[in-house]
């Protein structure tokens, strides 16, 4: 068995044929037919061999993806930690167009993969500091509010003139 194993590793490595979690048997075992070596290896340790090394290729890619939840999690965490780190500059009604030039530069910026995730984040964070502020934040100061209703006002007077 070991030495059929070995066999399969070595034509493997010649054709350049790596093992995918989507590789299907059919593929690995034309991949031996089509080799002279191969002919000796029995079709039960083909397939052992075959199920031996998906169960590694699972395996690496189940890893895989734990270190890389891992990594998404610490540039969450980073950009966040960053978010509090700007104080008041980050308010209940701040928006991201707001914020955004002030951390553009920085790494844990950087480090969060879209700018999708970057916006759902900082949401996120307006959110958690809207809730612990106790009361509803508008979206508009009421400086911004008065200027707006001036500025209705004079559309209005305008297009009645």
């Amino acid at each position: 068995m070991e030495e059929d194993r070995r066999l399969i590793k070595d034509i493997m490595k010649d054709r350049g044929f790596k093992l995918s979690s989507k590789t299907e048997f059919s593929e690995f075992e034309q991949l031996l037919k089509d080799n002279v070596k191969s002919a000796k290896i029995d079709s039960e340790n083909i397939k052992a061999c075959f199920d031996s090394l998906m169960t590694k290729v699972e395996a690496k890619e189940k890893s895989r993806s734990k270190d890389e939840r891992k990594m998404r999690k610490a540039a969450e965490s980073a950009f966040t930690l960053m978010l509090r780190s700007l104080g008041r500059s980050v308010l209940p009604d701040s928006t991201w167009d707001e914020v955004r030039p002030q951390i553009e530069d920085q790494s844990p910026f950087k480090q969060v993969g879209s700018e999708e995730e970057r916006v759902q984040l900082f949401e996120q964070y307006v959110q958690a500091l809207q809730e612990a502020c106790g009361h509803h934040h508008h979206g508009h100061s009421k400086k911004k509010r008065k200027k707006e209703k001036k500025g209705r006002k004079k559309a209005r007077l305008g297009s009645v003139a």
